[in-house]
């Protein structure tokens, strides 16, 4: 088994990439740097793929030994880059892994797994792995939830003396922050939020990690709310909400379904809509003490479903699989 780091992550997606990526390291599946990561192989594949030199489930392609290989190949793939297989998908059985695979793309991530022949592809929005489903018949599609590396957050500063009061990154919904900013900063509470929407904050990802464990409340909602001209129904917990729960802080917005289906429970307080500012500074930041429990229960319950640990075993089940068949 082996996984293929390449050229196409972005730098706030490569973060967890790179985490799944030691995550699997861990489980003894070895690295190597995809050759497209050199332009002069970019071109070849691409003209790979003009010549249409692909191996399909029904049709064995021509190789120099005409027996392909049984070692299964991983890739982490966010973006349907129709080329991004070669030159293993010529000779290898070929596992994905995609977090951002989204209505507006269904097109482009279908045409890609069909003509690369994917054997098996693990996509972190179950909507979206069903959806494929129905589209790729010859692909086998399987729900994988995103998940963190809980060693890199402190979760040991007690919850009522962290300095930040509430926290929002990345994508904001802008509704609910319109709501409550004007009455957090009149009541002189320390909020953390983007300038503008979806814009840094912090330089680096430890910094990131280090305002995690300083802050009180996180408030997360799901893409379909935030942005519902990408997200369109398709409504999946992203990466912020198991930042904030291996951080132990307390989450406010709304659980997606498929979060609480794997943690058995809803972890996230639902945000009051039609007062949230009374919430928060009625309800939950002069009582935090009464959820330190709920929190903790939170935690415990991420390390046993939400861990880049846990994705890696399923991903290497995964290949083990289909290895195994190839030997048959």
């Amino acid at each position: 088994m082996l996984q293929v780091h390449l050229p196409s992550h972005e730098p706030h997606t490569l973060i967890p990439v790179r985490a799944l990526q030691r995550a699997l390291e861990r489980q003894n599946v070895r690295t190597i740097t995809s050759p497209l990561h050199s332009p002069l192989c970019r071109a070849l594949a691409k003209l790979a793929g003009y010549l249409r030199l692909r191996r399909t489930p029904n049709r064995r392609l021509w190789t120099l030994d005409r027996r392909p290989k049984k070692e299964a190949v991983f890739f982490h793939l966010n973006h349907p880059w129709l080329n991004a297989l070669y030159p293993y998908c010529l000779t290898h059985p070929c596992v994905t892994y995609s977090f951002d695979c989204w209505p507006l793309h269904y097109e482009n991530w279908a045409r890609f797994f069909t003509k690369n022949g994917v054997r098996t592809a693990l996509i972190s929005a179950s909507q979206s792995a069903h959806e494929m489903a129905r589209r790729c018949k010859a692909t086998q599609f399987h729900w994988l939830p995103e998940a963190v590396d809980p060693s890199e957050y402190s979760c040991d500063f007690p919850l009522v003396n962290r300095p930040i009061d509430v926290l929002e990154l990345g994508r904001r919904f802008e509704h609910y922050h319109q709501l409550i900013t004007p009455g957090l900063q009149k009541s002189r509470l320390v909020h953390i939020y983007p300038k503008q929407n979806r814009s840094l904050v912090f330089d680096s990802n430890r910094a990131v990690q280090t305002a995690f464990g300083h802050s009180k409340i996180c408030i997360c909602f799901p893409q379909n709310i935030t942005h519902p001209d990408r997200a369109g129904p398709v409504e999946t917990a992203t990466l912020r909400y198991f930042e904030a729960m291996a951080a132990k802080c307390l989450l406010l917005g709304h659980c997606p379904k498929e979060l609480e289906q794997l943690f058995a429970y809803n972890p996230v307080i639902e945000a009051n809509l039609d007062n949230p500012l009374n919430q928060l500074l009625e309800t939950l930041l002069p009582h935090l003490a009464r959820y330190q429990p709920f929190i903790d229960r939170n935690h415990r319950r991420l390390l046993e479903v939400g861990t880049v640990d846990r994705q890696a075993a399923e991903i290497v089940s995964t290949l083990r699989s289909i290895e195994a068949r190839q030997t048959m």
